[in-house]
């Protein structure tokens, strides 16, 4: 989608405690209003130990990150974007209010709105599903959650149903799997009997369960009780599954066959459910192929998303002859519903309305763009942001836990509206920010003397028209590092070093160009009168720049192929080495750099990458990525780490922010004021942790938190076959003993006996007694008790052979 036109200031508004602003502006086009989202403050978020440690606290969240999903209830939307759920208030559609939000700390992939909860599945390894309670759409609250087991991660496209008090999850490589989510704070997941290789989507309805079997085709079981399934009908098809649909008598489900690259929808009349029957069928041309998704029906007609993310319109009111119905609505749509004839959807930023009332011509009534947080910088009461291509954001953080947008930037119509800007890396000095536009080649240039106003003084274009230029700022001067040549059949090239004299901010003008042979990777610092530069090839290099028109290179350190410049602090240089270790160097001499101290981070886990560092007295906020092997799938995680004696860095603390893509990501990704923590997520937004320093120093990578209380956990799973996983928590040291007991209150099998130190503790039994040998299917009971019942908790668990 294409802005035109103006933007316009509408409102700042400040809600209460629980949200702590809004910015809501108008874009003026032809047809649609731009909706800007208001972060909250809702914390209630359930941490468990591989997610905080005691002394590094998740404070709050801020902006919203791209939608992913949509549901409608009534007079509200509900909108998964980044971490946050946003619900909006659509009683006038076309012109829809955001009134809450919940921020989840992980990613939300799915949602599905029933009765008073939301629920929720975030695409975690493993996946992590929420029940959110939404009675009170200005406040809503978590009241349960289940963390699926590793083998979740083959949940197929992420789907899952809600039908009473039961929610259903197919899964590619096992059987489906059932929650009972009757008891919403403990959701319970329950034995099932259907025999299924592979399962692409399941709905639930009248005590039927639909089923799409890879292999198979339409399957229709008889559900007198969640589990307990026999099936009564089926309906046969061989190509590969798509998606499933019901409405009224007919299910309608597609297909993809690709060896001719196409796609087709299959229309079965089920009004008698043992005797499925296919009435009709509709068939795309090859370019549509992978499918048809997102199956909806309204009024006799259906909707669906093709490959290119058009929304499609078929007139089935004959089922037998479905036709296609001539629009014009051809936006790139990912997920999306209908609601008294708007079309709600997702489009792979944001969210958009339209008015289908008319479908020869349907109508943009709303749009909600998301943003990226790329980058930060902060100076006394104030973070600046920079927010992507939808500009530059000031937040007040005098209150850490409450912090305040005061002012913006988002184009200016006075000196010629400045559209496709994509603003990463911010630098200071003085009344004035410097923004990037790495995508333009452009430096910006605003004033900030009163922060709530920012205001555009020049810009100044590099000219080469190279992605990834970095620069700093010292004094009157901008020094920027720039790729510039490369080539690949010789493996060779060079980039550019900048400078540029900004003393007149109203007519900067360039003064130096150096080129330097290797390609730039990491980031530029000056300091002292020397820059410092990070390279692919030739290391750490520094140049002299006493002389800002004639810089030259004096010298460099060669610690490895990829060396990346991550932070400069007074008379030391951080760097990291080939992603796996960070270096911290003396440059007292400039000319000879010598390294003092050194932290592997990748032996923590495979595939760590370093995101950047924030160093701070005796600290370092160290940002990781850790890719998995889900495709394109990665979790961030900040770690503290004390550098007091840099010869021997100790880690102190660290939190797991949650799962984020790797299709782009921040480039200043981490700062600090005090003991709070500034964290930029691409596409979820910016999170504020506290860090609360220790007298105690962990030595090894863990997840250690301490507890405030004892307590016990419900076994996972259960029922189990044959084993079953039990944790409980201890807030001080303590006698524990944690015993497993039958129906007849005996003793089987005694799983702790001994005096433990605080913290989380996890226990597996795999249903055998004291003695070695099996125990037979049945319910069981364990029991915790904690220095001599000071603490005394039972539960009990199914064991199914």
């Amino acid at each position: 989608m294409k802005r035109h036109c103006t933007v316009v200031l509408s409102a700042t508004l400040i809600f209460s405690h629980f949200f702590m602003f809004s910015y809501l502006f108008a874009v003026q086009t032809e047809d649609r209003s731009s909706i800007l989202p208001l972060p909250s403050s809702e914390n209630n978020i359930m941490l468990s130990s591989s997610e905080a440690d005691s002394n590094l606290t998740f404070v709050d969240g801020l902006f919203f990150g791209l939608a992913h999903d949509i549901d409608v209830q009534g007079n509200y939307c509900y909108v998964g974007a980044g971490s946050s759920l946003m619900i909006f208030d659509i009683s006038n559609p076309t012109d829809p209010r955001l009134i809450g939000s919940f921020f989840t700390v992980h990613d939300i992939y799915r949602i599905v709105v029933s009765g008073k909860y939301v629920y929720v599945l975030s695409p975690n390894v493993p996946p992590i599903f929420f029940i959110i309670d939404v009675a009170d759409p200005r406040n809503p609250r978590q009241v349960g959650v289940y963390r699926f087991d590793d083998i979740s991660r083959f949940l197929y496209h992420w789907n899952f149903f809600i039908s009473g008090n039961y929610a259903y999850f197919p899964f590619e490589s096992e059987r489906l799997r059932i929650l009972d989510i009757s008891d919403k704070s403990n959701p319970i997941e329950i034995e099932v009997s259907i025999s299924s290789a592979s399962i692409k989507k399941v709905i639930a309805v009248n005590d039927y369960l639909y089923v799409l079997e890879d292999r198979r085709g339409l399957v229709i079981f008889d559900q007198p009780e969640p589990g307990n399934f026999t099936e009564v009908g089926y309906y046969p098809i061989l190509d590969n599954l798509v998606d499933l649909s019901l409405s009224g008598n007919f299910a309608y489900v597609s297909t993809y066959i690709s060896f001719i690259d196409s796609t087709e929808l299959y229309i079965i009349d089920i009004s008698d459910p043992t005797n499925p029957q296919k009435v009709g069928c509709y068939s795309t041309d090859a370019e549509d192929g992978y499918g048809i998704r997102n199956i909806r029906s309204l009024q006799n007609h259906l909707y669906f998303v093709n490959k290119r993310g058009e929304l499609f319109i078929l007139d089935v009111s004959d089922p037998l002859n479905p036709q296609e119905v001539p629009h014009l609505f051809t936006e790139r749509v990912g997920h999306f519903l209908i609601s008294n004839n708007f079309i709600f959807a997702t489009d792979g930023k944001g969210f958009l309305i339209v008015d289908i009332s008319d479908l020869s011509m349907p109508k943009v009534e709303a749009y909600y763009d998301g943003g990226q947080v790329l980058g930060m910088i902060t100076s006394g009461d104030y973070l600046y942001v920079a927010y992507g291509e939808k500009g530059i954001r000031i937040l007040d953080i005098s209150n850490p836990s409450k912090p305040e947008e005061v002012g913006f930037w988002e184009g200016d119509s006075i000196s010629g509206f400045d559209v496709g800007f994509n603003f990463q890396h911010l630098r200071l000095w003085g009344d004035f920010l410097y923004a990037a536009d790495t995508r333009g080649g452009i430096i910006y240039l605003f004033d900030i003397s009163d922060p709530t106003h920012p205001r555009k003084r020049v810009s100044y274009e590099l000219g080469e028209k190279q992605h990834g230029f970095t620069f700093d700022v010292q004094g009157e001067y901008i020094y920027v590092s720039m790729p510039y040549y490369w080539d690949p059949a010789l493996n060779e090239g060079y980039f550019l070093f900048r400078v540029i004299d900004f003393s007149n901010p109203d007519a900067p003008v360039g003064i130096a160009r150096l080129e330097i042979e290797g390609i730039q990777q990491g980031d530029i610092r000056v300091f002292d009168d020397h820059a410092y530069v990070g390279t692919q090839d030739n290391g750490l290099l520094i140049i002299d720049v006493s002389d800002p028109t004639n810089p030259v290179q004096v010298g460099n350190y060669n610690g490895g192929a990829y060396v990346r410049l991550e932070f400069l602090d007074g008379n030391r240089a951080y760097i990291s080495v080939d992603e796996e270790k960070l270096i911290i160097l003396d440059i007292t001499n400039p000319v000879n750099p010598m390294k003092v101290g050194e932290f592997s981070f990748a032996a923590f886990s495979p595939r760590k990458i370093l995101g950047g560092i924030y160093v701070l007295d005796n600290r370092i906020y160290l940002r990781l990525w850790r890719i998995f092997h889900t495709p394109y799938k990665y979790f961030d995680r900040v770690m503290v780490l004390d550098i007091s004696n840099p010869a021997d860095i100790k880690k102190t603390a660290h939190f797991g922010i949650g799962g984020i893509n790797l299709e782009g990501t921040p480039t200043q990704a981490i700062c600090g004021v005090g003991d709070y923590i500034y964290v930029a997520n691409f596409y979820y937004g910016l999170y504020i942790l506290k860090f609360t320093p220790t007298n105690d120093v962990e030595e090894n990578l863990t997840d250690f938190i301490v507890p405030q209380k004892f307590s016990l956990d419900q076994n996972y799973p259960n029922p189990f076959n044959p084993m079953t996983t039990i944790s409980y928590r201890l807030p001080k040291t303590a006698v524990v003993s944690l015993r497993i007991y039958n129906l007849l209150g005996q003793q089987v099998r005694t799983l702790v006996d001994e005096v433990e130190k605080p913290g989380y503790y996890t226990i597996h039994w795999d249903g055998r007694d004291d003695q070695g040998l099996e125990l037979p299917s049945g319910v069981y009971f364990y029991r915790l008790r904690v220095d001599r019942d000071k603490f005394v908790e039972t539960k009990k668990m199914l064991l199914l052979r």
